[in-house]
């Protein structure tokens, strides 16, 4: 399975397939660095349960890169993780 990658109107998103019961908790990176809301320009996490990561204004030097979501649940203790490279050239 595969993060599924889509731009439309200099949007750019991807979305992590993860679904459980319990919901599980998603985490977003770039360069293996944790997306918080205020660490990456133009980056932001919505959706349902934070399953999609949006890149407003794609920029080569800002946003190129690799993306994985990290997918744990509580009660099983394990991790799943869906990889894509992103190499915006506009």
């Amino acid at each position: 399975m595969n993060v599924c990658n889509k731009i439309d109107n200099f949007r750019f998103s991807l979305e992590c397939p993860a679904k459980g019961s319990p919901t599980p908790e998603i985490s977003w990176y770039k360069d293996d660095l944790l997306i918080t809301p205020d660490s990456f320009e133009g980056i932001s996490i919505s959706g349902d349960d934070d399953k999609t990561l949006d890149i407003g204004d794609p920029q080569m030097e800002l946003h190129s890169g690799y993306y994985h979501c990290k997918v744990s649940m509580k009660t099983s203790h394990f991790y799943l993780i869906f990889t894509s490279y992103i190499d915006f050239q506009l």
